[in-house]
């Protein structure tokens, strides 16, 4: 037993001294080495003090990465998010830039009326429109998302909206040397696309800017739809402060459809009885925000505005009028914080308090064509929103 012992340890004692004497002295300069800055990403729902996992609080956080999202190449967000535990896809309109997704029996949709209790926000912002929580996909900027959030279950701390859960769209806001990307496809029922961004960044300034273009004829009839946007970052990030100002131009027009009767969907499924139905949308997207250490902590802030405009066209049965309905929204808003995270005794404490709000100027207006033509409704609505918590929690291993 010792006699083979002594002999293993030998070898691997020669084993070792080798494999250190193959090593090669690193000859690259030390000036040469740069170190990158600690960067916050202040438009993060997953901060310390927020909901995570085994925090108490009755959610289920997870994260879909960059790398996820360009191996799938989802046309929308909600077809990618669809895909995760819990969610349910919907294609209520009969055309696939305007498909709704459902969780916890609440949805996140373009269709106003449904139950929307899914809030969703681009860095922070909740995009959310303020008429009928309605959420766009088609008009949110996919090909420029570098991270997706998803909390699924009640967050209060999230608005009115979240009692099914949220959706948080983290954008690339570049940095490192500057590139460029170019990416063109083509598929079936004439569908094309193309994107293209820059991104880089020097001496702590950081930009990204980018665009993209979608069309196709749907494989319904009548469901052709084409979509475009403009998007860009720029910014200065750094260890204990920074900010950024974002911009957003999207414009969207879908035809849609809506259900068929069982007996025409077993004759001709990709039929059409509201032809001439269309959403045409167009969106304005502002957004700066910042951050910077505060006492012991760091405090952010950001401020926002959005326009959202719409011209929607519903055709009827023969004895009911079609319906044209236009749609102005117009939002301000802003929201700021506080938060510290260190460690206390054996475990870690963290806290965050804030408060936000935002102002909303709302009009709808409806025509009747075909049967009695002319204006039946006019509508125009002031929405308030003022929100504050403060939220704490103190963690011992995996107890918390």
């Amino acid at each position: 037993m010792r006699t083979s012992v002594v002999p293993a340890v030998l070898c691997a004692a020669t084993g070792l001294s080798t494999s250190l004497a193959a090593q090669q002295v690193d000859t690259l300069p030390r000036d040469s080495v740069a170190t990158l800055p600690t960067i916050e990403v202040v438009g993060s729902i997953l901060p310390p003090a927020g909901p995570g996992v085994g925090s108490g609080v009755p959610a289920r956080t997870s994260t879909i990465t960059n790398e996820e999202l360009e191996a799938w190449e989802p046309r929308l967000v909600s077809d990618f998010i669809a895909a995760q535990p819990g969610f349910s896809l919907y294609d209520d309109l009969g055309s696939p830039f305007k498909t709704s997704i459902s969780t916890r029996g609440f949805y996140a949709s373009p269709v106003v009326g449904l139950p929307q209790g899914v809030s969703v926000f681009l860095d922070g912002v909740p995009v959310n429109e303020p008429d009928a929580a309605q959420v766009n996909f088609d008009l949110l900027p996919l090909e420029h998302i570098r991270r997706v959030e998803l909390l699924s279950g009640t967050a209060s701390l999230l608005g009115p909206n979240s009692l099914g859960g949220s959706i948080n769209l983290l954008t690339n806001h570049g940095g490192g040397p500057t590139q460029g990307e170019l990416e063109v496809s083509a598929g079936s029922y004439e569908a094309i696309s193309a994107e293209g961004s820059v991104a880089g960044g020097s001496r702590g300034w950081n930009f990204y800017a980018g665009g993209g273009y979608a069309n196709e004829d749907g494989w319904r009839q009548v469901t052709g739809a084409e979509g475009y946007n403009g998007f860009a970052n720029i910014g200065r990030s750094g260890e204990r402060s920074g900010f950024n100002l974002q911009i957003l131009g999207a414009k969207s027009r879908a035809e849609t459809a809506g259900s068929l009767p069982l007996s025409v969907f077993l004759v001709q499924p990709d039929s059409n009885l509201s032809a001439q139905d269309f959403e045409d949308l167009e969106q304005l997207h502002l957004a700066v925000s910042g951050y910077t250490g505060v006492g012991a902590g760091t405090g952010s802030a950001r401020l926002y505005y959005r326009r959202n405009d719409a011209e929607r066209f519903n055709v009827n049965q023969i004895n009911d009028p079609d319906v044209r309905a236009f749609s102005e929204n117009r939002t301000l808003g802003g929201a700021a914080d506080w938060r510290y995270d260190a460690p206390v005794g054996n475990g870690r404490l963290s806290f965050r308090v804030g408060a936000g709000g935002s102002a909303n100027d709302v009009r709808i207006q409806l025509f009747a064509e075909r049967i009695d033509p002319g204006q039946t409704t006019d509508v125009e609505s002031d929405i308030w929103d003022l929100n504050a918590y403060t939220t704490a929690d103190y963690g011992v291993g995996r107890v918390t």
